[in-house]
């Protein structure tokens, strides 16, 4: 028997059995899975669907994981991840493909797929909507992106300068410490935050990785 097929199916059963109740727990609209936050959330749903085209398995467990993948990414509105495994996606099947022709009906299908996986996830219902702002309202994204992300760099910044090595706290203490520097969220930085829970350790860590 194929080890990577049992390694799959364990995984998918512990994931499912770690909250059999509340797997999926609605939050304004978007899906997350249990501990994590919804755009982990997403980036676990993008990683599914990319094995699911990527791992040698027979289709009876790759079929599932691609439309686990796919249908938890929509629904958790989280739209990095969905533009990053479609990016990667698409560079896996045109590298698989043997002709010319088989990796333009490639590149085509993608887009088209994509495209229209879009238009379906950005009304009101399917991850709160989020995707809308890829079909038009750029003014959010501009100022989610652009304004948010920046206002929350700058005030990392801050608490930085006021904690140099660190906060040595959870996370939800770091974000108390933000909004009192001005910014009511999490620093949007996975590399500001490990570094201001655990401190200069951190360094070593990123020195392995």
């Amino acid at each position: 028997r194929d080890w990577s097929s049992d390694v799959c199916s364990s995984d998918l059963l512990f994931l499912l059995m770690t909250n059999p109740a509340h797997f999926l727990t609605d939050r304004s609209g978007r899906v997350n899975g249990p501990g994590l936050e919804i755009g982990s959330t997403g980036h676990v749903a993008a990683m599914t669907l990319l094995l699911g085209l990527s791992i040698p398995l027979r289709r009876g467990y790759r079929i599932p994981m691609i439309v686990l993948g796919s249908t938890v990414l929509l629904l958790s509105g989280s739209r990095i991840p969905f533009v990053l495994a479609v990016v990667i996606a698409g560079i896996e099947l045109w590298r698989a493909a043997e002709s010319y022709k088989k990796r333009i009906a490639i590149l085509v299908g993608t887009t088209v797929l994509a495209s229209a996986a879009v238009v379906f996830a950005s009304s009101g219902w399917i991850g709160g909507g989020r995707f809308g702002t890829l079909t038009g309202d750029s003014a959010a994204l501009e100022t989610e992106y652009a304004v948010g992300r920046g206002v929350a760099f700058l005030t990392t910044i801050k608490l930085f300068a006021a904690h140099p090595l660190g906060y040595l706290d959870s996370d939800w203490a770091i974000q108390q410490e933000l909004v009192r520097f001005g910014f009511p969220s999490h620093t949007h930085s996975n590399l500001f935050q490990s570094y201001f829970r655990f401190g200069p350790m951190m360094v070593l860590f990123w020195g392995v990785l």
